[in-house]
């Protein structure tokens, strides 16, 4: 009787496990449950724990050819308790909690933490219709603190991540929202304990803004631009262009004047925009949604720069009387330029194109960047350039920000002191550093080193 009663009880969690998955850690208690937590992307801190991808993996042009179980083993969604401790800059962190076997640290990462939920993104391993791999799609998960429940949200019909954008944004019902744009289509997700439907709130979408989400907004709507219609005579505009309430999907047009217009930036209630003239001539203009109606003309008193094509817009020194502005990457200079809003000085040159690779964030009167082998940051008050860490090959761009450390992906360095040889690591693992590069670098990821055997 025992045995049949064991066996049953067996055959149940199986059955569980098969549809609800299985905790692969302890939970642990999230203490902000109705708040966003967001750390850049790359990472997601909740109290003292670490949610990271272990190692980074990029899937590139492979696409169909993607090793995808191999890469698993690396750069899946891997947990730390900061306050355990560390060993040596360059030892295995042993003390670390496998979440799940997802290939999470790739070009497409995303992370953030909402009530008892991580979510992430991976590359697809759904097979096409000619059974063929497309791992260049991007699915969405989310599961539990403790690695339980997890579930695919959905994955994408197309990507193009050189347009693509992700947030998780509050709406106008007060609930958070998922904001996905693929290159094409703009969808939302409702989130929670139990999720919304995928709502398509648009199609062939040529441009749009939103805000960051960290920002203070009032305006709780996306704008985006779409191809006119082609009966639509009514006015000389290339483009038709809308507000949407993401959370009831009402919409709203626009006015637009010029052939073209284009949103290039927002940052809280203010959106940058450019409108050509039937002249062909562009500027970068910029409003405040709070104190006006949605007509973007391109009035000369909503210039922000003479010349358009401008992206990467982030406010600095915000709230600082005399140094409150943006920084931005200008037209097809490339150069990091730096505007000081209480001035109205014209924006001046903070890096030319050859000092960095991508621009990371800001932080107070700081703007981080990185290259190959270093992130730096230089103040828009003194000028003064700073390097933060240099190691020998680093994923630029890839980077997160929490509690005054900096979280990156970076190749094995040479140990100096260690004798021991061991066989080459060409895998990107995770580090951490201070935001001012006091104290070096540690690695937090869990791997293997493999010594080399003498002959």
């Amino acid at each position: 009787m025992k045995k049949k009663f064991f066996k049953i009880i067996g055959f149940m969690c199986l059955a569980i496990f098969a549809f609800t998955g299985c905790a692969t850690v302890s939970n642990i208690s999230n203490d902000k449950p109705n708040e966003l937590i967001f750390n850049g992307g790359q990472i997601a801190q909740v109290g003292d724990y670490l949610y990271y991808a272990n190692g980074y993996t990029a899937v590139g042009s492979a696409d169909k050819d993607f090793a995808y179980d191999k890469s698993a083993g690396v750069s899946y969604l891997n947990r730390i308790n900061l306050t355990n401790g560390f060993g040596k800059p360059l030892d295995p962190q042993k003390n670390t909690e496998k979440v799940n076997s997802k290939v999470v640290g790739y070009e497409n990462q995303y992370m953030f933490v909402l009530g008892d939920f991580v979510y992430f993104t991976s590359a697809n391993t759904h097979k096409t219709s000619s059974l063929e791999n497309a791992y260049n799609l991007v699915s969405f998960f989310r599961c539990r603190l403790n690695g339980d429940n997890m579930e695919e949200i959905f994955t994408s019909n197309t990507f193009d991540s050189s347009k693509s954008q992700f947030r998780v944004l509050k709406g106008s019902d007060e609930k958070y929202y998922f904001i996905v744009f693929d290159g094409k289509e703009l969808s939302s997700i409702r989130l929670g304990d139990s999720l919304g439907g995928r709502e398509v709130i648009a199609t062939e979408v040529q441009s749009l803004t939103m805000p960051d989400e960290k920002d203070n907004y009032t305006v709780k709507e996306i704008l985006y631009t779409v191809k006119k219609a082609e009966e639509d005579t009514s006015t000389s505009s290339e483009v038709e262009a809308y507000s949407v309430d993401y959370a009831t999907g009402e919409k709203k047009k626009a006015t637009l004047a010029g052939t073209t217009t284009t949103f290039v930036g927002r940052q809280g209630d203010i959106v940058f925009y450019t409108n050509s003239t039937t002249a062909g001539a562009y500027q970068t203009y910029y409003k405040d949604l709070t104190k006006s109606s949605l007509v973007f003309s391109g009035d000369q008193t909503e210039v922000f720069y003479d010349t358009a094509s401008i992206k990467n817009i982030k406010a600095i020194s915000k709230n600082d009387p005399l140094y409150a502005g943006y920084v931005f990457i200008g037209g097809n200079s490339n150069s990091v330029m730096y505007k000081n809003m209480v001035t109205g000085s014209t924006a001046e040159k903070l890096l030319d194109k050859e000092s960095y690779s991508d621009i990371l964030f800001v932080d107070g009167d700081h703007v981080y960047y990185s290259t190959s082998t270093g992130i730096y940051r230089v103040s828009v008050k003194n000028r003064e350039l700073e390097t933060i860490v240099e190691m020998k090959d680093i994923v630029s761009g890839k980077c997160s920000y929490s509690n005054d450390y900096i979280y990156f992906y970076a190749k094995l360095e040479e140990d100096k002191n260690d004798e021991t040889k061991y066989e080459e690591d060409t895998n990107y693992y995770m580090y951490r550093v201070h935001n001012d590069g006091t104290g070096g670098y540690q690695i937090i990821s869990n791997f293997n080193r493999v010594e080399v055997k003498e002959d």
